[in-house]
C-alpha cells in the first residue's frame, strides 16, 4: 500500500537540530539511521524485523544497514553525519557496494538522500545516480515516475530484483560475452509489456533458446518507451545470443551496430562493451591482429573513462590473444598488470580469476610447477571469498596441470573434488564439463568404457540441462570414443546425432567440427572419396564463418587425402595453402604437423632440396 503524503511530510519537516542533532557537539549518525531512515523504509514498504540488518558484517567492513530480500542483500544503505559532505563517502561505499553484489546504494547524512544502481557497469558515476533528493523536498520527489517509491520501494525492488536475478544466471551461461543492460531495468515495475517480454527473453536464455529469446529482444526494441541507450543494450544482448548459437557473422552485424548506436548516442560505455565482443569474435574466427585491434580500442575506452575494472577485463582479453599467437611473454605481461588493477581496486574474485589465467599461460610456457603455484593461489582466494563456482573452477584447472604432468591418479581427485562442489551449488554446466574432463582422463588411461561412462553421464546432464551446443559436443567425445574402440560404426551414429542438432540449433562451427570427424571416420574406413566430401564440406563451412583455424586444418585434411591417393601436386597444394593460413593468421596450432608432411611429400617426389 502506497504510504500517505502526510506520513511522507512527517518525516521530511523534522526539526534536524532538536530532534537529530540535539545539542551534540558529536556525530550523530546512529540518529539520522533511527529517526530518518528506519522510518522512510518502514514508507517504502520494508519491515525492520524481517528485512533490515543492521551493522551488517562482510569480512572487514560493516555496514550501517542491509535490506535483504529472499535471503539476498539486496541494498547498501550507508548513514552519514548531518553535516558529511557525501561525495567525499561516495567512491568507498559505492566500489563496495558494487564489488559485494548489492543491487543499490543509498547514501544519506539526513539532510540529503541518494540511491545509486550498483549492480550494472557503465562508463560515469554519475549515470548511476537513479534519485537525488533533499529531505525537505521529499514530499515532492516520492511519487513521481522517477521519484524514490518507484525505485526502492519494496514491491519494485523485488520485480527489479528477479529480473536481475535472471538477467544474471543467462549471464552466467554466455561465455566469453560482455553483456550490457544500461538502464533497461530502470522504472520497469512501470511498464508491464516491457517487465514481460524481459522476464520472458532472459528466462529463455537460462534454457538456451536464443532464437526466442531474439524475437523478444526484437519485440523490446519496437516499444514505444524504449529509449536509445536500451536499444543499444538490446543490440548486445540480440549479438551476444546469435554468438552463442555460434552464428558469427550475424553478431558481428549486432555489435556494429551497436557499436553505431553507441557512437551516436556518445556512450563510451556501449562502445567499449562492442569493441571487446567484436574482438571476441574475430579471435573465434582466427583473425588475431583485427582481434588485438578492437580490444585495444576497448582498452583505450576504458582507460579514457577511468573503468578500472573494464580495463582489467581487456588486458586479460588481450592476453588470451596473446596466448593463442603462441606469445606468452606478452601474454604474461597482460594477466599481470589485470592482477597489479584487480588488487588496488580491491575486487578479490578478478584476482583469483587473474591469478587462474596466469597459470594457464605457464602451463602453456611447460612451467607445469610454476603453473601449479598460480591455480593454488587463485583457489585459496575463491575458497576465502566464498566463490564456489570459482574454486570448482580452480580445482578443474589443477587436475588440468596434473593431467599434464601425467599424473592421472592426481588429476581425477582434483576433477572430483570440483564434481562434488559443482553437485553441492547446483552449477550444473561446471557439472557436465567436469564430468566430461574425467571422461577424458579415462580416455587418456584407455579404459575406454569407463570414459564412455563420463561422457554418457555428461551427455545426459547437457540434455537435462538443455545446452544443445553442449550436447553437440559430448555426442563428439563419445563418437571419439567409439572410434578409438576401434567401433567405427556406432562412432559415426553419434557423430551424425552431433551433426543433425548442430545444424538444429544453426551452431555452424561445431557442424564444421562435425563434418571433419565423420571425415576422418570415412578416412580410417578407406573411403577416401566420401572422405574428401566431408572435409571439403567441413573447408566451405569454416570458410563460411570465417573460421580460420578451421579452414586451416580442413586444408590440411584434404592434403593428407590426396597423399594417401597418391596424387602428390594436390596434396602439396593443400598443405601450402593451410600453411600459409596459419602464417598469416599467426596460428601455431598444427603447423609443425603440416610442415612435416610437405617435407615428406618433396622428399617422396625427388623435389627435396
Amino acid at each position: 500500500m502506497k504510504p500517505k503524503v502526510e506520513d511522507i511530510k512527517k518525516i521530511a519537516n523534522i526539526d534536524l537540530e532538536k530532534e537529530v542533532k540535539r545539542k551534540r557537539r558529536g556525530k550523530v549518525e546512529e540518529n539520522v539511521k533511527i529517526k530518518i531512515i528506519i522510518p522512510l523504509l518502514e514508507l517504502l514498504g520494508y519491515d525492520p524485523i524481517k528485512d533490515l540488518d543492521f551493522e551488517h558484517k562482510v569480512r572487514t567492513k560493516k555496514v550501517d544497514i542491509v535490506v535483504e530480500l529472499d535471503g539476498k542483500p539486496r541494498i547498501s544503505i550507508e548513514c552519514k553525519d548531518l553535516l558529511e559532505n557525501l561525495d567525499s563517502h561516495l567512491i568507498q561505499a559505492f566500489t563496495y557496494a558494487c564489488l559485494k553484489g548489492f543491487l543499490f546504494l543509498v547514501l544519506t547524512n539526513g539532510r540529503e538522500i541518494r540511491v545509486y544502481k550498483t549492480w550494472e557497469v557503465s562508463s560515469e558515476l554519475e549515470e548511476r545516480l537513479l534519485f537525488k533528493s533533499s529531505l525537505e523536498e521529499l514530499p515532492k520527489t516520492f511519487y513521481p515516475d522517477k521519484g524514490l517509491w518507484n525505485i526502492l520501494s519494496k514491491d519494485n525492488v523485488i520485480i527489479q530484483s528477479h529480473l536481475i536475478d535472471k538477467w544474471k544466471e543467462a549471464k552466467s551461461k554466455l561465455p566469453m560475452m560482455t553483456s550490457y543492460i544500461n538502464g533497461l531495468f530502470d522504472n520497469v515495475a512501470l511498464m508491464p509489456d516491457k517487465k514481460e517480454l524481459l522476464s520472458k527473453a532472459f528466462q529463455l536464455l537460462t534454457t538456451y533458446q536464443y532464437s526466442k529469446s531474439i524475437d523478444l529482444f526484437r519485440k523490446c526494441l519496437y516499444l514505444n518507451e524504449t529509449t536509445e541507450s536500451e536499444k543499444l543494450a538490446l543490440q548486445i544482448q540480440i549479438g551476444i545470443c546469435f554468438y552463442n548459437q555460434g552464428k558469427l557473422i550475424e553478431a558481428h552485424s549486432a555489435f556494429k551496430e551497436g557499436l553505431e548506436k553507441a557512437r551516436t548516442i556518445e556512450d563510451k560505455f556501449g562502445m567499449s562493451v562492442c569493441l571487446g565482443n567484436i574482438s571476441v569474435i574475430y579471435s573465434n574466427k582466427g583473425d588475431l591482429d583485427n582481434a588485438l585491434k578492437y580490444h585495444q580500442d576497448s582498452l583505450k575506452i576504458n582507460q579514457e573513462i577511468g573503468y578500472k575494472q573494464g580495463e582489467a577485463i581487456v588486458l586479460g582479453n588481450i592476453g588470451f590473444v596473446y596466448s593463442v599467437k603462441g606469445d606468452l611473454d606478452k601474454a604474461l605481461q597482460c594477466h599481470q598488470d589485470a592482477l597489479k588493477i584487480y588488487r588496488e581496486i580491491g575486487d578479490n574474485q578478478g584476482e583469483a580469476t587473474v591469478l587462474g589465467n596466469i597459470g594457464l599461460v605457464y602451463r602453456n610456457k611447460g612451467d607445469l610447477d610454476k603453473a601449479l603455484v598460480y591455480h593454488q593461489d587463485a583457489l585459496k582466494m575463491d575458497q576465502e571469498i566464498g566463490y564456489k563456482q570459482g574454486e570448482a573452477s580452480d580445482l578443474g584447472n589443477i587436475g588440468l596441470v596434473y593431467r599434464n604432468k601425467g599424473d592421472l591418479d592426481k588429476a581425477l581427485v582434483y576433477y572430483q573434488g570440483g564434481l562434488k562442489i559443482s553437485k553441492e551449488i547446483g552449477y550444473k554446466q561446471g557439472e557436465a564439463s567436469v564430468l566430461s574432463n574425467i571422461g577424458v582422463i579415462y580416455h587418456n588411461k584407455d579404459d575406454i568404457d569407463k570414459a564412455l561412462e563420463y561422457y554418457q553421464d555428461a551427455l545426459k546432464m547437457d540434455q537435462e540441462i538443455g545446452d544443445k551446443q553442449r550436447e553437440a559436443i559430448a555426442l563428439g567425445n563419445i563418437g571419439l570414443a567409439y572410434s578409438d574402440k576401434g567401433d567405427l560404426e556406432k562412432a559415426l551414429e553419434y557423430y551424425q546425432r552431433g551433426l543433425k542438432i548442430s545444424k538444429e540449433i544453426g551452431y555452424k562451427q561445431g557442424e564444421a567440427s562435425v563434418l571433419s570427424n565423420i571425415g576422418v571416420i570415412y578416412h580410417k574406413k578407406g573411403d577416401l572419396g566420401k572422405a574428401l566430401v566431408y572435409h571439403q564440406d567441413a573447408l566451405k563451412m569454416n570458410q563460411e564463418i570465417g573460421y580460420k583455424q578451421g579452414e586451416a586444418d580442413q586444408l590440411a585434411n584434404i592434403g593428407m587425402i590426396y597423399s594417401d591417393k597418391g596424387d602428390l601436386r594436390n596434396a602439396q597444394k593443400y598443405l601450402k595453402d593451410a600453411l600459409k593460413i596459419l602464417d598469416k593468421f599467426k596460428l601455431i596450432y598444427g603447423r609443425d604437423i603440416i610442415q612435416n608432411a610437405i617435407n615428406r611429400i618433396l622428399k617422396d617426389s625427388g623435389e627435396e632440396n
